[in-house]
């Protein structure tokens, strides 16, 4: 899982991912280790529909310079368990290994708070068979000073794998400054935190790494 505040790139650091396993993209400048082949990998889409996905993958392989590459998603509007065989059928016929899930609140749908909707939620992912990426929102409790997964604390204890990305406070408007921190793990060891610039214009979307200082953040 990736959680964090509106406005922090979930998305678009989501669809990264996506490029960095479907090219593969070896030579991307955030330093991750990408797959030795294609993963063949979908978008199940809760937020937005197809063309605004669509767009926003063009502009990152503009800005990137990437070659073409097919973004397999689909349009989501009902909670996962309430729709999870026509899922399931269009993951058979795309021979799908990796799914980003985009995003937590409106796939389980429901009071994010009771047990109910987060068990219905797990129990449709385990139906799923595949690697998934999910994308949340963060908790609006002021009086912590670490945020966590917004809803029920099974999302916290049923996650492999939890990042907290963070926008910077020196943030321009076509400039971003995003940090990725790995706040837990049960299957390896806590990786590093990093930094990145998001930059949008003309060109399209431009990603890099760069050094991450605590005063950001």
């Amino acid at each position: 899982i990736i959680f964090g505040e509106k406005g922090v790139t979930k998305s678009t650091m989501a669809l990264i991912i996506y490029i960095c396993l479907i090219l593969p993209w070896h030579d991307n400048p955030l330093g991750w280790k990408a797959p030795s082949r294609s993963v063949k990998t979908a978008y199940l889409d809760y937020e937005l529909p197809g063309g605004i996905a669509q767009y926003n993958a063009k502009r990152i392989q503009e800005g990137m310079d990437l070659p073409p590459f097919a973004l397999f998603h689909r349009r989501c509007r009902l909670p996962m368990a309430d729709d999870i065989e026509p899922i399931l059928d269009w993951i058979a016929n795309l021979k799908i290994e990796v799914l980003i899930i985009d995003s937590l609140a409106r796939a389980c749908g429901g009071d994010l708070i009771k047990t109910e909707p987060a068990n219905e939620f797990f129990e449709a992912l385990d139906k799923l068979k595949t690697t998934s990426l999910i994308l949340a929102q963060t908790s609006k409790d002021i009086e912590s000073k670490r945020k966590t997964i917004y809803g029920n604390a099974l999302f916290t204890y049923y996650a492999r794998n939890i990042f907290e990305l963070c926008r910077s406070d020196f943030s321009q408007e076509d400039e971003i400054d995003v940090g990725l921190f790995h706040r837990w793990s049960n299957l390896s060891k806590i990786y590093p935190d990093t930094g990145f610039k998001i930059s949008f214009n003309g060109q399209g979307t431009h990603i890099e790494s760069q050094p991450i200082s605590a005063a950001e953040f």
